[in-house]
């Protein structure tokens, strides 16, 4: 089994992710979002309680105007972001919500992979919503958050480039309201070699970084 940390979980598909993945039987560590001055120390308590984590999986938080966070994007509808934070209205909550995704996925990253280097999964997720794709977006009220999600896809394709060559793996999940397919869970835990264990191979899913949906479909970051 493995140890397993899931940042969002007040959200609905993280949520989700941490019962399937406690069901399984593996051991989860659960963070709430919240602000950046308060996440860091919240992560740094954790670092000291651990001693080994094979997979870390975020979930970029939606904040409203007033800072308030309303929970992570992966299961959110569309539009139900509270109060806007587009460009013209409430600047400040803009910055706020950049701050918050980028900079706890970096702090969590950060603090995490020294954790991993002897896990055989080495895993490193975000769990998001098809809504920060560049080509799928149908919310046009919060583009603050789009663009804080969009942000922290840049900062995960950025790990995939350093640490990818160390044996990291990576998976990002755009939880839609597909009906079947794969969970979260599944596709996070789950292998992609198409060649295993010759591994690696050019074109493999395991080394060409993506974002992928319940129905596997292959969807534009």
């Amino acid at each position: 089994m493995s140890t397993v940390i899931i940042y969002g979980t007040d959200g609905a598909g993280a949520k989700a992710a941490e019962a399937e993945l406690r069901e399984a039987g593996h051991d989860v560590y659960g963070m709430e979002t919240m602000p950046y001055a308060l996440a860091e120390k919240e992560i740094a308590a954790l670092r000291d309680r651990l001693e080994a984590v094979d997979v870390i999986i975020f979930s970029p938080t939606r904040n409203t105007a007033d800072d308030e966070p309303v929970g992570s994007a992966a299961g959110a509808d569309p539009g139900e972001s509270g109060k806007s934070t587009s460009a013209g209205r409430d600047y400040g909550a803009l910055m706020d919500c950049i701050e918050d995704n980028v900079m706890n996925f970096r702090t969590l990253v950060e603090t995490f992979v020294p954790l991993m280097k002897e896990s055989s999964l080495k895993r490193i997720a975000v769990l998001t919503d098809p809504g920060v794709s560049i080509r799928r977006t149908k919310d046009t009220q919060d583009f603050g958050w789009h663009m804080s999600a969009a942000a922290v896809n840049m900062a995960h394709k950025i790990y995939f480039n350093r640490l990818r060559p160390e044996g990291f793996t990576f998976r990002t999940y755009a939880a839609g309201h597909e009906e079947g397919g794969i969970t979260a869970a599944q596709y996070i835990m789950g292998g992609l070699s198409q060649n295993p264990p010759e591994e690696p191979i050019m074109h493999s899913d395991e080394n060409r970084f993506r974002m992928r949906d319940g129905l596997y479909d292959e969807i534009p970051w």
